[in-house]
């Protein structure tokens, strides 16, 4: 199969309707950019699931840090795509221009250094991401401790996909195939989706990231969804074994265990998220768990990312997109980050714009 084979069965397919959707931020930005779901019959709707990270961390979430980078003595890290996502008290951005105390990274280790040069400060990191960053946190953690620095702590926002998508499976408008993560599939594998296909009777195509990969995996999804095949196919296998990356996943393990997680648009889902353990408690933030009194932003009540995200509607659906919710003044994350699907397709189509 090449790409024009590809693209010719996507444009004359005639098959039955088809509800698909592609779960990770990457992907989505490969089909918007290349502007794929324009090529689709109106019988293949491609909707976007909960792959952006940032996007599916709740208001409370965002909250917190927004308070906690106000706190004396404390700096909150972050990868830099999280300052801009609005919460119900504000953004990173604003609690720094309020004088809060905000770095980010390119990589968690990085904080290794500054608090290293800053013994008084406590940083605490917000620690954001699916199975494909996680590892990076485990590392912080042995180095942390190896060089007995006390004042990093991390604030555990880490969620693990196939809960996600075991949830997803059991709602009564599930997607009727998967276009799966490449990235987080070289961590965890093609094993793990193999019980949910079984499970579901759907079908799982695990595809890489370019616009051939992506256009090839969307054809193979296409092909076993409608011949009603609950089949897992690797098209990545390049990156992807079966049993993932075994040392990547003795990291995680090593210090976290599964935690209940709420997830924006889904809800709490039991052990889809992780949690440091008892013995590593010295660099947990403590109070994270603490309840919120979050006063409501009618901002952000009215976005509709949570729906975006659980394919409930695709972002032009929603009344907002390009009028009110702008990347300029976004009413939700799906508009800010660089993997959210509101603001790909908002940014890759003139329409959007108009």
């Amino acid at each position: 199969m090449n790409t024009a084979q590809a693209v010719d069965y996507l444009k004359n397919y005639r098959g039955r309707p088809l509800t698909l959707m592609e779960i990770c931020g990457s992907h989505t930005a490969v089909l918007e950019r290349y502007a794929i779901r324009d090529l689709l019959p109106e019988s293949i709707r491609l909707v976007s699931g909960p792959g952006c990270p940032v996007c599916v961390t709740p208001n409370e979430e965002i909250d917190r840090l927004y308070r906690l980078a106000l706190t004396s003595g404390v700096t909150v890290a972050c990868f830099s795509d999280l300052l801009r996502i609005p919460g119900s008290e504000g953004t990173l951005q604003q609690a720094m221009a309020m004088g809060g105390s905000v770095c980010t990274f390119l990589s968690p280790l990085e904080v290794l250094d500054h608090a290293a040069r800053q013994p008084e400060r406590q940083f605490l990191v917000a620690a954001i991401g699916f199975e494909t960053t996680i590892p990076l946190y485990s590392r912080l953690l042995e180095l942390s401790i190896g060089r007995g620095l006390t004042n990093i702590r991390l604030i555990s926002s880490l969620r693990l996909m196939p809960p996600a998508l075991k949830h997803l499976l059991k709602q009564p408008d599930c997607p009727d195939g998967f276009l799966a993560p490449g990235h987080v599939s070289a961590i965890i594998g093609s094993a793990p989706y193999e019980p949910l296909a079984k499970s579901s009777g759907r079908s799982f195509v695990i595809a890489g990231f370019t616009v051939e990969q992506v256009l090839i995996g969307l054809r193979d999804l296409v092909f076993l969804t409608d011949s009603h095949r609950a089949a897992v196919l690797n098209d990545y296998p390049q990156l992807v074994p079966p049993q993932g990356n075994t040392l990547a996943q003795a990291a995680i393990s090593r210090y976290f265990e599964p935690a209940d997680m709420n997830w924006r648009g889904l809800g709490t889902i039991a052990d889809s998220g992780l949690k440091l353990k008892p013995e590593f408690a010295d660099y947990a933030w403590t109070e994270w768990n603490e309840p919120n009194a979050s006063p409501k932003d009618p901002k952000t009540a009215i976005c509709r990312c949570g729906d975006v995200l659980s394919g409930r509607m695709r972002p032009r659906e929603c009344a907002a997109f390009g009028k009110s919710c702008r990347p300029e003044h976004p009413l939700g994350p799906c508009m800010v980050s660089n993997e959210g699907a509101c603001g790909l397709a908002y940014n890759y189509h003139q329409e959007a714009r108009a």
